[in-house]
């Protein structure tokens, strides 16, 4: 397992802003900055983020942010990823995530944006 120190975080749009002029906190992960750089303005590929590693840490992360930031972190996802559907507390995290790939994969598809993958 790499080890890093917090010098070595960067807060990265998931989805770039070039791509979805998106500051929400669900779109803001901390990365490491060597990935951040990779990545620059490129989406995240529908097979990245279906890996399970990935999306656990993104969820985790959601959660977290969910949980210091209910009232705003819900408006945002609401708005952002979840759109019509109603914000279910026992559902938000899957419908929200399925939402993200449909979204990157739009950007992609649809708008010509060039994919991420590791």
């Amino acid at each position: 397992m790499e080890t890093f120190s917090i010098k070595d975080l960067h807060i990265d749009h998931m989805v770039p802003f070039v791509a979805y002029r998106n500051n929400d906190l669900w779109n803001l992960l901390p990365t490491l900055g060597s990935v951040n750089i990779k990545k620059s303005d490129r989406i995240p590929s529908v097979e990245l983020l279906s890996r399970n590693p990935i999306r656990e840490r993104i969820i985790s992360y959601w959660e977290n942010l969910f949980a210091k930031f209910p009232r705003q972190f819900k408006s945002e996802i609401q708005v952002s990823l979840l759109g019509r559907h109603p914000f279910s507390m026992r559902r938000w995290q899957v419908d929200s995530y399925e939402n993200l790939k449909g979204l990157c994969n739009h950007l992609v598809e649809d708008r010509g944006f060039e994919i991420f993958t590791i």
